[in-house]
């Protein structure tokens, strides 16, 4: 079940369901971020200034946690983040006059046109940008848990090995992704499973786009590929097998 709650930032991640938290941050205070000095912070979502200038939703569950923020009006923009999790970052609209991008381990960028790019920071890297928008932005941030990534067994590497990426383009990660953000947009009550199927199909595609593991099935033209609907479709068994042993464990009707 989904619990819709008014909250000024993401919490730790929630082991026993997911659930949904709708927020708008409203402080009014704006500085210059690029100019303050990076710091961890652990189980915190992406800063953004000033922070009255967009919109953001987040929906969170077991290792994993996805923020749709929404720009209000066209106002130069920073964006920071330095953190324990995995983030992608998918930037639905973005076209910017002026800007910044950077991502420890890789050459800044000013790209100018970031429609559809999507941008991967490893957990403990620094993630730091700055728009002067000509549109307004739509951006996406996903959180992976490191510990929660496919194993070595899964995908023949340790999480630790996933390399960082600066507005780059696959069409598995960006389908994946939009399903996902399309689905939040829509969020019931019986979401649940199928969120946390399609977020871990998004980190698989994460791992083998990293390790360079050749995809044996093409993407299916308007839904998952045979493999991902393997994971989905095995993830929400495993679901409901262990609520129905649950449910028996404590002489509930099954």
């Amino acid at each position: 079940m989904l619990v819709t709650s008014s909250c000024p930032n993401v919490a730790p991640y929630d082991t026993s369901r997911s659930h949904e938290r709708h927020f708008e941050h409203t402080g009014t205070q704006a500085y210059r971020l690029l100019n303050r000095p990076m710091v961890e912070k652990t189980n915190q979502d992406v800063e953004i200034h000033p922070a009255d200038v967009v919109k953001r939703r987040v929906i969170t569950w077991d290792g994993m946690a996805a923020e749709i923020v929404q720009a209000t009006r066209r106002e130069r923009m920073e964006f920071r983040f330095r953190g324990t999790r995995h983030l992608l970052v998918l930037c639905e609209q973005g076209a910017r006059s002026d800007g910044d991008s950077f991502v420890e381990g890789l050459p800044r960028s000013t790209l100018r046109d970031v429609t559809r790019k999507l941008t991967f920071v490893p957990a403990g890297r620094a993630y730091q940008e700055w728009h002067e928008p000509r549109v307004l932005t739509r951006i996406v941030f996903f959180y992976f848990d490191p510990a929660r990534m496919p194993s070595q067994s899964e995908a023949a590497v340790e999480p630790a090995l996933l390399t960082p990426r600066l507005f780059f383009e696959d069409a598995a990660v960006s389908d994946t992704a939009f399903k996902l953000k399309r689905l939040i947009e829509r969020a019931g009550s019986d979401s649940s499973p199928y969120f946390e199927a399609l977020g871990t199909v998004l980190a698989h595609e994460l791992v083998r786009l990293n390790t360079g593991m050749p995809r044996a099935e093409a993407p299916a033209r308007g839904g998952l590929a045979a493999w991902q609907q393997r994971v989905v479709t095995a993830y929400i068994e495993d679901i409901s097998q262990s609520r129905s042993r649950s449910r028996l464990s404590r002489g509930w009707p099954g």
